[in-house]
């Protein structure tokens, strides 16, 4: 090959590399807006799946909040889970809940859970919004104690589904030969109950002298019943806005009442 003909060759490769390296730069995108198509923080490409955030809440003060928003690339089955570690020491009970609101086509959806030292709940979505906040019970009386929690959003199901997420109605003391009205959260996806009923005596608690009543306070109606010691998650009926739990027992009992939350 003559020095021209190799010069030439020279040329036309280097023009070549030159050219496809002025591409593959062309190509490049903001990262900016890449993260604001919902694509992950590394610049890769691929559909963002997860997103956390923490924060601090006080106990016995409703005016502090924790919250996480995402809209997700593609509609599928989304897990949320939440944790909070409880202030020590501490001078009464501190209890956080969670609002948690799915969209889909158009749709939206709220459910509400207790957060405790952990859980999950999942639902189809294409967006979530999830506000964490005390729910202690606003008392001035009481010291404001800050606590951590943290929230997290990740595609797929959650794990564990012998167990469904849970919103706490707290103990409800019930006086011997007496009763009480539980009321049903409305709107947030309330589909069974869980009762534990326990006394200060050594005393058995004789069959049927505990029993539950799901009531429609609308129509007045007794929509059934069962025994809390025999069934440990019972589903409520649809139109059940409220449990009332008798105690027949003759003896002071403390229920620990618990809603399973649909998801």
């Amino acid at each position: 090959m003559s020095i021209s003909n190799l010069g030439l060759s020279l040329c036309m490769t280097l023009a070549l590399v030159l050219g496809c390296t002025s591409n593959v730069y062309e190509l490049k995108e903001n990262p900016m807006s890449r993260n604001e198509e919902g694509l992950d923080d590394n610049y890769s490409g691929k559909p963002r799946t997860s997103w956390s955030t923490s924060g601090k809440l006080e106990a016995f003060r409703s005016n502090k909040r924790v919250s996480l928003q995402a809209q997700f690339a593609e509609d599928d089955v989304y897990t949320v889970s939440y944790s909070m570690v409880a202030p020590t020491p501490r001078n009464a009970t501190v209890k956080a809940v969670a609002l948690i609101s799915w969209s889909i086509a158009g749709n939206s959806f709220t459910r509400k859970v207790s957060i405790g030292s952990g859980g999950s709940i999942s639902a189809p979505a294409s967006a979530v919004s999830v506000i964490a906040t005390d729910d202690s019970g606003e008392n001035q009386a009481f010291a404001a104690l800050p606590y951590d929690v943290s929230l997290f959003v990740a595609k797929g199901v959650r794990a564990d589904r012998s167990v469904p997420p849970t919103l706490t109605a707290g103990v409800q003391p019930v006086l011997a030969n007496n009763f009480i009205n539980v009321p049903v959260p409305q709107g947030v996806g309330v589909v069974s109950v869980n009762i534990l009923v326990a006394n200060d005596t050594s005393v058995p608690i004789p069959d049927q002298a505990i029993k539950v009543f799901f009531m429609d306070s609308t129509a007045n109606e007794v929509l059934g019943s069962y025994d809390p010691r025999q069934i440990e998650w019972a589903p409520l009926p649809p139109s059940c806005d409220r449990v009332v739990l008798q105690n027949a027992t003759g003896i002071a009992q403390d229920a620990l009442v618990t809603f399973g939350i649909d998801g």
